[in-house]
């Protein structure tokens, strides 16, 4: 439908208007190292202090970009795929940004460099130092247990690159690959160890590639595996999947499914239909090539989780290759949960805090609980809260300066806390310069206010050695820098 003149000189008069009334931020998204513009960035406002949405723009074909905005505080940042995020006003690459002050009269310009995420790259040789195509190359971050963080295959002369790792340090490893009919390269860190405690450690950086890292596998047997699939007529097809600490492979199949080139090593095999109504999982130690009895793939558990009050939980599945995909649930549902071993989390109202789920052990890796399927075909998963939270609060100081926007982080001291957290928790102090944690356990925390870091870890903490806090506590905080 046609818009009247009229019309039209309305809406040139209201958007006038509104222009007017609102400061600009604008400015170009750039690669760091080249100084290309990059087009197609998400560039994000974040008003200081307001959890709602925040505005977006996609940058256009020379990186540029525009808000009109109210007065107040805005976090301003930027992110594109292959890329580092980047942030207006922040002291290191991995650092938070500064806040930028808008009024009516603002005309405000900026750029946002964006880097590189870093890359590790070599090469896979026989023994005479002739390159191996299609061996299977894997980046790990250099903590246990093992995630995996990057992976890829050599091309025909042997090189690899494994590209997207964030700032850190990475152990390589190659995996099996077959090549005769008994026989294979065997799984090694680089440079050519089988135990983890001498693998050569590697650094990533960003706008970095860290080059020459070769590696030396042996020969050995590999083997394959044969697993016949029993199931209803209703659960075919059934996607089958053999995960070790190498990563994990998947096929659908309708029979039988079998894995070839596989090192000398524990495995799991689990079995699902689609909607993961029926399911199997078995555990195997591999020494041989074999055929395993046929896998009874039956209706998955029934489980429902049970809480003091209405909760999302989410879960994961947790084989030896790592964390799955997260699924979310309804507590007081019942669902269909497929045999195997599954983290669980969830995050309570400020009134509560979590204590437990279910008949929880102790974690492998992570702030999840871990559980495992019972025999029995139904079960419930019971999740135990706490009404006795407490609060951790304050203002961050620096030489007398207004800090609004600035990261705070809570690191509980001791790791059940960290738990029952999910980790550890970070707000940002608001246009005031306060802060404030809520549904806390009575525990104590270190307290850190820093821009320089996205989390916290052991090390770090030792590095700034923040005060300890009590639950109930109201503090003021120095602003900590991390060298």
């Amino acid at each position: 439908m046609a818009i009247p003149v009229c019309g039209l000189a309305a809406l040139s008069l209201l958007y006038a208007s509104a222009t007017l009334s609102a400061g600009v931020i604008k400015g170009t998204v750039l690669e760091n190292a080249t100084g290309y513009p990059l087009a197609r960035a998400t560039v994000t406002l974040r008003p200081v202090g307001d959890p709602g949405k925040p505005l977006t723009r996609i940058s256009g074909h020379l990186g540029q970009f525009e808000f009109f905005v109210p007065e107040g505080l805005y976090l301003l940042s930027a992110v594109r795929e292959s890329y580092y995020p980047a942030a207006y006003g922040q002291r290191r690459p991995e650092g938070a940004g500064a806040p930028i002050q808008v009024t009516k009269d603002s005309d405000f310009f900026t750029e946002l460099r964006l880097r590189r995420l870093g890359a590790v790259s070599g090469r896979v040789l026989d023994e005479n130092r002739v390159g191996l195509p299609e061996v299977p190359v894997i980046a790990y971050r250099a903590r246990q247990p093992l995630r995996i963080a990057a992976s890829g295959k050599t091309d025909e002369r042997g090189f690899f690159r494994l590209y997207g790792l964030e700032t850190g340090r990475y152990w390589v490893r190659t995996g099996a690959k077959v090549i005769g009919a008994a026989d294979g390269w065997l799984p090694v860190f680089a440079p050519e160890v089988r135990d983890l405690r001498e693998a050569r450690v590697y650094e990533a950086r960003l706008d970095h590639e860290t080059q020459d890292v070769d590696i030396l596998p042996p020969t050995g047997r590999v083997f394959g595996v044969r697993i016949p699939i029993a199931a209803p007529d209703e659960a075919l097809p059934i996607r089958v999947t053999l995960a070790g600490d190498t990563g994990r492979q998947t096929q659908t199949v309708g029979g039988a499914a079998r894995f070839d080139g596989l090192a000398p090593g524990f495995y799991e095999i689990y079995a699902e239909s689609f909607n993961g109504a029926y399911s199997a999982h078995v555990e195997l130690t591999l020494d041989s090539s074999r055929e395993l009895p046929a896998l009874q793939v039956t209706p998955s558990n029934r489980v429902r989780f049970e809480a003091p009050v209405p909760l999302s939980i989410r879960t994961r599945r947790r084989d030896l290759a790592g964390a799955g995909e997260v699924r979310e649930v309804k507590t007081g549902d019942w669902l269909r949960l497929p045999t195997g071993r599954w983290d669980v989390i969830t995050t309570p109202p400020k009134t509560h805090h979590l204590v437990s789920i279910g008949y929880s052990v102790q974690p492998v890796a992570s702030d999840w609980f871990e559980i495992v399927n019972p025999r029995s075909p139904e079960y419930i998963v019971r999740v135990t809260l706490s009404d006795k939270v407490t609060t951790v609060e304050g203002r961050v100081a620096d030489a007398g300066k207004p800090q609004p926007g600035m990261p705070v982080f809570l690191w509980p001291l001791h790791p059940e806390t960290r738990r029952q957290l999910n980790g550890v928790p970070k707000t940002q102090t608001d246009p005031e310069d306060r802060f404030r944690f809520e549904g806390l356990p009575e525990a104590e925390y270190h307290a850190a206010a820093t821009p320089d870091v996205p989390e916290l870890d052991e090390d770090l903490i030792r590095v700034l050695a923040p005060a300890v806090v009590k639950g109930g506590a109201s503090v003021t905080l120095p602003v900590h820098q991390v060298p």
